[in-house]
């Protein structure tokens, strides 16, 4: 790959943001400008750079105004808008305004990741249950290694997957494969005209349901925390979607197979909690359904307030004043969903905060135990975990939800009798 083809320029990135970013995409050339129009203007033009950031430096000139300046000199080139401020903070403004995309930091940094294609970034997780077994495929698929940082091909474009090799994945509660990003216009195609020829529902993949949701979700966090969005849309989100993934329409461990790992992004951990914690807590605990799925929308909301130098850092690697800095966001998710205007359950309030403590008292942040902790606050807790344990990510084992599930009812961390209901579903 060619220098041009490697290099970002820069232009009043904040530090914490841009010592992120360049450990995101390790693999780019950074050239650093000052947030001004001149430095627009004397930008040598017969270089195209991969991408260009935009920061949130004070300038006396507009940003837009440079957005535009840059249009002119790169018309093809994307311009993103990247800080870990969130004060000012509008994702929908800034994109209105010329932007290809607005990231705050850490909450997008897997979005970051991805904007240079770079191993992981090469490709896309779709649902195993979008291919039909024994159909010609016009693509390839993958399977990914996670401890070996490796993608194996697992079918052929101009071959079918066959129906005992797509068994074989299910039987091992694998429920994604990846495919190229070149290829993803032909999945899409692929998935359509499947659609069509089953007349399945309202003629969307779970693919492409998981990545509407997936903007919804990004588009309500970050409008959340900057205050740019008000609790009815989190509400709404949690009926058009989460809820709706709840749908009495299979057995609860199906509807976990079924989430599969789409990315360890924040949106869709959150999505993920959310919908867990709901199907749990529709039979464990069916007067607070609604109350537990706002909830695990909105558990991490308080990251905006840890630094990213913490968030960032191994948790062995963090000094205990870190740890405790760590240790505040539950309740710090919990401050900020409170402050917000419209009004919140009270109980879901109080799931946020307890969502990391724990049966045995070694949780936090306030060391509870035993019925001090609440029951959707366990639910919670759970959901958050296995989705964390499921996670598949480069140098980390893959644990099916059945390893996953095993770990959480052998744990000490919750209450036996939640478990022992837990045990009965999944």
């Amino acid at each position: 790959m060619s220098e041009s083809q490697n290099l970002a320029l820069t232009f009043g990135v904040d530090d914490s943001a841009l010592t992120l970013i360049k450990s995101l995409l390790p693999g780019v050339n950074f050239k650093h400008h000052a947030l001004d129009i001149q430095s627009v203007l004397d930008l040598d033009v017969k270089t195209e750079p991969n991408l260009v950031l935009f920061g949130s430096a004070k300038s006396k000139v507009s940003i837009v105004e440079m957005v535009l300046s840059m249009r002119t000199q790169y018309a093809t080139v994307p311009i993103y808008y990247a800080t870990s401020d969130r004060g000012n903070f509008n994702q929908k403004e800034l994109i209105k305004n010329g932007f290809t995309d607005a990231f705050l930091l850490p909450f997008d940094q897997e979005l970051v990741r991805n904007l240079v294609p770079a191993g992981v970034g090469d490709y896309k997780s779709v649902f195993l249950l979008d291919i039909q077994p024994d159909t010609r495929l016009d693509f390839d698929t993958y399977l990914m290694l996670p401890i070996n940082r490796k993608f194996i091909r697992f079918s052929s474009a101009g071959f079918p997957l066959e129906a005992a090799r797509s068994k074989r994945l299910l039987d091992h509660q694998v429920s994604s494969l990846q495919i190229a990003t070149a290829d993803v216009k032909k999945f899409h195609d692929f998935t359509v005209s499947q659609l069509k020829n089953i007349s399945e529902g309202e003629g969307v993949s779970a693919t492409a349901r998981r990545e509407r949701m997936h903007g919804a979700i990004r588009s309500l966090l970050t409008g959340f925390v900057t205050n740019t969005i008000e609790m009815t849309d989190c509400t709404q989100i949690v009926q058009s979607y989460i809820m709706e993934s709840g749908a009495p329409t299979s057995s609860i461990y199906e509807k976990l197979l079924r989430l599969g790992s789409g990315g360890g992004d924040s949106y869709t951990h959150a999505s993920n909690v959310a919908t867990i914690a709901a199907l749990l807590a529709m039979s464990i605990e069916p007067a607070s359904v609604d109350a537990i799925a706002l909830a695990g929308l909105l558990h991490d909301v308080g990251l905006a307030d840890i630094s990213i130098e913490i968030q960032s850092k191994p948790e062995s690697e963090r000094t205990p004043e870190e740890h405790s800095l760590y240790e505040r966001h539950a309740h710090q998710s919990m401050a900020l969903v409170k402050s917000r205007p419209t009004p919140i359950p009270e109980t879901a309030l109080q799931f946020i905060d307890q969502h990391h403590e724990r049966f045995d008292g070694t949780g936090y942040p306030n060391k509870l135990k035993g019925s001090d902790i609440l029951v959707g606050s366990q639910l919670l807790a759970i959901a958050d975990e296995f989705d964390y344990l499921t996670n598949v990510a480069f140098g980390k084992a893959r644990r099916s939800p059945k390893q996953a599930m095993d770990m959480i009812l052998s744990s000490p961390g919750y209450d036996p009798k939640i478990l022992t209901s837990v045990s009965t579903l999944v």
